[in-house]
């Protein structure tokens, strides 16, 4: 017995966006073609097919795969009874040889023949369009086999489109030499700034100012279901409540994505790529290079090339694919779960990069690490080099690098800070923070006890970045810190903890 809703199209929600210049890329599809719509989970794959099909009038079939698929027999009794569905007299013979256990070519054939000889007797240009939802699921050898002979040999009247979170095992290089391939990846699938902008008001009641979409936006990186979970986070707050609060919320990463990565993708990896992942995550940007140090390994470059297929987030920063780096909030997730699992663990890792970092002429990297790790003594040996190299637009840079030292380090290195203007306290004027958070357990540090005072002030992430010359991520990484010091979890309870200490 099949299931009947690995057939039913999904419906569309009735707050959905648009793709409009992505479904007329698919329209256009001709018969013979295969669409692959290749992304990490999340980025609405099968919700861009289903609008394609709801908007766009065509005879279709919809099968929404699964791991019980991944076994010949079982993918072919599907796939045959979905086409039936749309072509009720093709697969007939086909079926029958599926039932007598006939190889898989025996089926394909058939199959092929059946359409072949619909194509000559259907005068109609349009094609019928399979979709086959998930296709990640599929990894059989003899399968994939079988549905790559399919693909070889599909009739100029049926087109097929593929969702999947990992590039399938399909020949894609001889595809695309072929022409037989169209591709929608990650980078094409990600709401731009107007589209997300369209779910944000669509989601939430209350009005919203452009420079909040914007600060959403970048925060999520127009990935969709961290729009939509965000969005749904804070709108239990209430109305009113979420529109304010909503982008100046500084969880290092909001529980409900954390916990949709963790349950989508983190716990279906092997351990050795969970453990990759985790400790590549410390630095803002990575290398083949700098993991075969760390790992005391030579094939990174290989394993990097893996977590493109598997689309886990990973995004090249140059065109010769040397240098990565992983979504922020995707790489927020690896950092807290690699706190969590890996401890003190992840100390000798941190070092070794600094000293990959180091040797190889990356020094603005070794120091951004060092100091978001606590490393101190390396950053006061590698402060130095920068600012003898006297780059005036490093200034600023080297200013807040010093600000996140201790006090006690930073005035040892007065004899080299000649050409540096360091922001004092009298910078960041507004409300002073009240006395009882110099008595907590952990006392802030300068930038942290900075941080807050901003935050008290009531600007927003990005500003208070601009202000204290770092980027965003920095700046969660110090909220992160001071929110464990004073007890807190958002920036809502920060504020009141500011105003009402006792609390």
């Amino acid at each position: 017995m099949l299931l009947k809703s690995r057939f039913y199209l999904p419906p569309l929600n009735a707050a959905h966006v648009a793709r409009t210049s992505l479904i007329q890329q698919l329209e256009t599809l001709p018969g013979g073609k295969i669409a692959l719509i290749c992304a990490p989970a999340g980025y609405g794959k099968s919700t861009l097919a289903s609008q394609w099909l709801h908007q766009h009038h065509q005879t279709f079939c919809w099968l929404s795969l699964g791991e019980e698929h991944n076994r010949p027999a079982i993918f072919w009794r599907y796939a045959l009874t979905a086409i039936q569905q749309a072509l009720p007299n093709v697969g007939s013979e086909a079926e029958k040889l599926v039932v007598n256990s006939a190889s898989a070519v025996a089926v394909v054939i058939s199959l092929l023949n059946d359409l072949d000889e619909l194509t000559v007797m259907n005068h109609s240009e349009d094609a019928v369009s399979i979709v086959l939802d998930d296709f990640h699921h599929l990894n059989h050898p003899e399968l994939l086999k079988a549905i790559n002979l399919f693909f070889d040999h599909l009739p100029a009247n049926v087109r097929v489109v593929l969702t999947s979170r990992i590039e399938p095992d399909i020949y894609l290089a001889k595809r695309r030499a072929n022409h037989q391939l169209l591709e929608l990846n990650q980078a094409q699938i990600t709401f731009n700034k107007k589209e997300a902008e369209s779910l944000i008001r669509l989601q939430l009641e209350a009005p919203i100012d452009s420079q909040e979409v914007s600060e959403i936006y970048q925060y999520t990186e127009g990935w969709p279901t961290g729009l939509q979970l965000l969005l749904l986070q804070k709108k239990r707050m209430g109305t009113v409540e979420a529109t304010k609060w909503l982008v100046k919320s500084d969880s290092f990463l909001d529980r409900t994505i954390s916990d949709y990565l963790f349950d989508e993708v983190f716990v279906s990896l092997t351990k050795e790529t969970q453990h990759f992942l985790m400790v590549t995550a410390r630095a803002n940007r990575f290398t083949a290079g700098l993991c075969n140090h760390v790992f005391k390994r030579r094939d990174s470059y290989q394993v990097i090339d893996q977590l493109e297929k598997l689309s886990l987030f990973v995004i090249p920063l140059d065109n010769h694919r040397t240098w990565y780096r992983y979504h922020d909030l995707f790489r927020s997730f690896l950092q807290e779960t690699g706190s969590r699992e890996m401890g003190d663990e992840l100390a000798s890792y941190v070092e070794s990069s600094i000293e990959w970092l180091e040797n190889n002429g990356c020094l603005i990297d070794a120091i951004e690490m060092s100091l978001g790790h606590d490393v101190w003594d390396k950053s006061m040996e590698l402060i130095p080099q920068i600012i003898k190299e006297g780059e005036p637009e490093q200034k600023a840079r080297v200013a807040d690098w010093l600000l996140q030292l201790p006090v006690s380090m930073r005035d040892s290195l007065n004899d080299s800070l000649d050409s540096v203007d360091i922001p004092t306290s009298d910078d960041f004027t507004g409300y002073v923070l009240p006395d009882a958070f110099q008595t907590i357990a952990d006392p802030l540090t300068n930038r942290e006890q900075q941080v807050l005072e901003l935050i008290a002030q009531g600007k927003s992430n990005q500003q208070i970045a601009d202000q204290l010359f770092i980027s965003v991520n920095t700046l969660k990484v110090h909220v992160r810190n001071l929110y464990g010091k004073i007890g807190v979890e958002n920036r809502r309870e920060a504020m009141l903890k500011v105003t009402q200490p006792s609390l």
